[in-house]
């Protein structure tokens, strides 16, 4: 029997039924990224230690939201806002698109959202290879990463004054 439907018009109950699976199917695997990048952001060794200190951090989006959140892979979950999505991406410094990006990294979140969707670039230095880099120990990468941001600073720094001087 047909029925009217706000958002779809007038539809069968057999139509209903392949929107209801084609819409839960495509809202699961979006949950399931987003409970899943929640959970590396939040909690040891993520952005925020716990969902009270991501909720303090967070212009009105409650602790109780993040818990939705981050078990939004489990069987059951609720659907989340988009204002609520906005401000959870505010407190991590992302766009909410980023917020479903696969894998995304606690530590640098946007450059690992950016990451996964950019073209990646090609290897801008020609004698400082990445395998050189790579084979570093932590305490020499530390030493060139150093060396190397008080070479860029001044370069930085040079550019400005040549912008100010025009």
């Amino acid at each position: 029997m047909p029925y009217f439907n706000s958002y779809l018009g007038w539809k069968s109950t057999r139509t209903w039924v392949i929107y209801s699976a084609n819409i839960s199917n495509m809202s699961d695997r979006a949950m399931k990224i987003l409970a899943e990048n929640m959970n590396r952001l939040i909690g040891p060794g993520g952005h925020y230690s716990s969902n009270a200190a991501a909720s303090a951090a967070s212009d009105g989006i409650t602790r109780s939201t993040y818990d939705r959140v981050r078990n939004g892979d489990k069987a059951g979950a609720s659907a989340i806002a988009i204002d609520k999505l906005d401000g959870i991406a505010k407190a991590f410094g992302l766009e909410v698109w980023q917020l479903f990006v696969p894998g995304i990294e606690p530590n640098t979140p946007a450059a690992s959202a950016r990451a996964s969707t950019d073209t990646p670039l090609p290897w801008p230095l020609k004698k400082s290879t990445a395998e050189r880099i790579r084979a570093l120990t932590p305490a020499q990468l530390r030493q060139v990463d150093d060396a190397l941001d008080v070479m860029l600073r001044g370069f930085e720094a040079e550019t400005a004054a040549k912008k100010d001087s025009k």
